[in-house]
């Protein structure tokens, strides 16, 4: 109250008028704003809409075109980071649960996935693929390669089951090899083990496939590989222990014949055949028996690609037949393709096992030893396991067969599917 009292002693006179002079001398204190109407002062209630240039007061204050867009027009904690690594609402690539896809401004999809396969919903894409403008292909280990000549290849590697993509028809240079034979070690009276035959072979060129998802089955030891619908190369034959027992079969190459028990002078059991076009057939097995005096055996080796099994004798048991290194154009590249996909052994495969031997008064037949392209050697009792006796992996090699134990199987090596074309 005090200071209200005050400020009305020096407003009025000694008789309770304004005194005019001491109202000029409070207007000069209070300056100008006290003589403005209310108007020319932003309120409160107004929340800024009063100003005069609101574009002139965000530029004033550096706030940018940012302060007048909205919150949605910005990423999210759980789009990305930074707006620039954010899908945006006006973007042509959609995630949902259903998978990603390419869809045009409208929302129609253009590639997208379905059962497995990748569809080609636009007509002018689609037309564009099946015009050779534009083409997709994907499957297994794929590798760009060079020849001699300077001509580019794509090559595709399969290892194991799996599927091949293209959007479009393309012609392919193709290998198909399937898994070797088993053969046994089995040093049992009167069982003497043969070869097994190495996995077939199929090699196609200008082959045609056409756009789709081609299903791929590569055989391990023992099994068949198979590439769409094209063919199919067969496992190598398995080289048996007894022609009553578990026998010797055909296959890609055929499994080597086991001696026939109590022969005389010299008879022989014909090696099992191979597939034509695929592999050749094993071996035959030997059999020379004089009663308490000779009992000499040998079994045959399983076929392989490149030539029969061979056949036992009485010096030698039967050798795996020789594998091939010449696949693709010439032994070079066949070699660089190999190595590329790292398969085969030194630029060979599918060779066959070799058979085992045994002898009593006589010496042993000579055990033949492992071939180059993964077929595996011979083993007997008088020198042991001196060699490989597994089929080599990614080469189709049959497995060798031994006499150093009881029944054991041994694996062949598993198959391989390479392809190639043009770029």
């Amino acid at each position: 109250m005090a200071s209200n009292s005050k400020f009305l002693a020096e407003l009025l006179d000694s008789n309770g008028d304004v005194n005019t002079a001491n109202l000029d001398n409070l207007s000069s204190t209070l300056g100008t704003a006290s003589t403005n109407d209310t108007g020319d002062f932003l309120q409160v209630a107004n929340n800024l809409s009063d100003l005069n240039n609101a574009a002139t007061a965000r530029s004033s204050l550096g706030l940018g075109t940012a302060a007048t867009t909205a919150a949605t027009d910005y990423a999210t904690a759980a789009q990305g980071a930074t707006a620039d690594s954010a899908l945006q609402v006006g973007d042509n690539i959609v995630i949902s649960s259903g998978g990603t896809k390419i869809v045009d401004s409208s929302g129609n999809d253009i590639i997208y996935e379905s059962g497995g396969e990748i569809i080609i919903g636009n007509s002018s894409l689609a037309s564009s693929v099946n015009s050779g403008n534009f083409i997709m292909v994907s499957g297994g280990d794929e590798y760009d390669y060079t020849d001699a000549s300077n001509q580019s290849w794509k090559i595709h590697c399969f290892k194991t089951s799996t599927q091949f993509f293209t959007t479009s028809a393309l012609t392919i240079e193709i290998m198909i090899m399937a898994g070797g034979g088993q053969a046994y070690n089995n040093n049992t009276h009167d069982d003497f083990p043969a070869g097994g035959g190495a996995g077939g072979v199929v090699i196609l060129t200008n082959q045609t496939i056409e756009p789709g998802t081609h299903l791929i089955t590569v055989g391990g030891g023992g099994g068949d590989s198979t590439f769409g619908t094209l063919t199919t190369a067969l496992a190598g034959g398995i080289g048996g222990y007894r022609d009553t027992g578990v026998r010797s079969t055909a296959g890609g190459s055929g499994g080597g014949g086991v001696p026939v028990y109590g022969g005389t002078s010299g008879s022989y059991t014909g090696g099992y055949s191979g597939t034509t076009g695929q592999g050749n057939a094993g071996g035959s097995g030997y059999g020379y028996d004089v009663p308490g005096t000779i009992e000499l055996r040998s079994a045959g080796g399983g076929g392989g690609k490149g030539s029969a099994g061979g056949s036992g004798s009485s010096s030698f048991a039967g050798a795996g037949g020789d594998g091939i290194n010449n696949v693709f154009t010439d032994v070079a590249t066949t070699a660089d393709i190999f190595t590329l996909c790292g398969v085969g052994e030194n630029g060979w495969i599918a060779s066959g096992g070799s058979g085992s031997g045994y002898a009593t008064g006589t010496s042993t037949p000579a055990r033949p030893p492992a071939k180059l392209g993964g077929g595996g050697g011979a083993a007997n009792v008088t020198d042991g396991i001196t060699d490989r006796l597994n089929g080599v992996q990614y080469t189709g090699g049959g497995a060798g067969a031994a006499r150093t134990s009881s029944v054991t199987q041994i694996p062949g090596g598993s198959g391989v599917i390479i392809l190639r074309y043009q770029v």
